[in-house]
């Protein structure tokens, strides 16, 4: 059972800054400030919501971290505290695949081909742009972009693993993978009725990827990790609902929904522990889906998409080995 096991449990919540622990709790109580100096570690989507949170307590590590932006500019005004010899910005548009493989080339240039943890924290939700370079904006941004990066870094992240600190991948995902299946015959979604319409498979393609990684490569000292980061109070700037603050308006009123949100802060300890904890690399753990700061149970399917727990397809291997197998030629590499 989780440390934190306790905060979580439906009567302790209260809402944003309750008992529910933050990214720098994780940090301290996991005794990681200042040991994961010889560590390098890459962050996405890490200038807004919970990405700049991640951010602060991983740069609390001592690891060489670099952060991966769209936007510059703005990086630099958000992560001004942190930003040192340490902490690199990185420019990456994970949605455009010219962008993942020139990022990728300039952190293996800059880190002396080391990595020990990549982060894929990068999201959107309901973009008016429905497709990016012919690819579904949410599979494109969540799915197809990290695939690409995981592959161009699979080396370095291989190499970089010790015995006593195997590398890691972490992919932030989401409870709404309960929503929907894959549909292999419209990978792309040629036609969208909702500009929610991908996101649900977006995230479930998230899970499979990181058991897909661990199933493929944990014998060689790297493992994977999916995970539901909670339901972070819209308040707290991630942006990610920007384009349909109308359409959800009524959701975030729902008194129930308000107390299960946290502040980015809490939103970041789950993938904040799985980068530091010693707990995930036991038996049972490796390569699966993680929800406040623990393993996740199954859901029991009464309301999918807002209930805790992996859905019932999280785990289909057969899925998870065709999606992974047709994603080669889509990203343009070769299988």
């Amino acid at each position: 059972m989780s440390h934190y096991y306790e905060s979580y449990r439906v009567e302790n919540v209260k809402g944003p800054g309750d008992g529910r622990p933050t990214a720098m709790q994780i940090v301290e109580d996991s005794k990681a400030y200042g040991p994961h100096t010889e560590k390098v570690m890459l962050l996405t989507g890490s200038s807004s919501g919970i990405g700049i949170e991640t951010a602060r307590a991983l740069a609390a590590t001592g690891t060489t971290l670099f952060l991966g932006v769209r936007d510059l500019d703005k990086a630099k005004r958000v992560h001004t505290d942190i930003i040192s010899d340490r902490v690199h910005l990185l420019k990456i548009d994970v949605s455009r695949l010219s962008s993942v493989r020139s990022a990728a080339l300039e952190l293996l240039r800059i880190s002396n081909g080391r990595l020990n943890v990549l982060i894929n924290n990068a999201g959107i939700l309901a973009s008016p742009e429905f497709h990016i370079e012919g690819l579904e904006s949410h599979m494109a941004v969540h799915y197809w972009g990290p695939f690409l990066l995981f592959h161009l870094l699979k080396d370095a992240l291989i190499s970089s693993g010790t015995p006593d600190y195997p590398s890691r991948v972490l992919i932030v995902s989401s409870k709404a993978h309960q929503v929907e299946q894959i549909d292999f015959d419209d990978l792309h979604v040629k036609v969208k009725k909702s500009p929610f319409d991908g996101y649900p498979r977006s995230k479930l393609a998230q899970i499979y990827m990181a058991s897909e990684i661990d199933r493929r490569y944990g014998s060689l000292g790297m493992h994977a990790y999916s995970l539901d980061p909670g339901v972070v109070s819209p308040s707290e700037g991630s942006g990610i609902t920007r384009h349909v603050e109308e359409l959800l308006k009524e959701k975030w009123e729902d008194p129930v929904l308000k107390k299960q949100m946290m502040s980015a802060a809490q939103g970041a300890a789950t993938t904040v522990w799985a980068a530091v904890s010693k707990e995930v690399m036991n038996e049972g753990v490796r390569g699966k889906y993680l929800e406040t700061c623990s393993l996740a149970k199954p859901a029991e399917g009464k309301a999918p998409g807002m209930e805790s727990g992996y859905g019932s397809w999280a785990y289909d291997t057969g899925n998870a080995g065709r999606l992974w197998n047709e994603s080669f030629e889509i990203v343009g590499l070769l299988g």
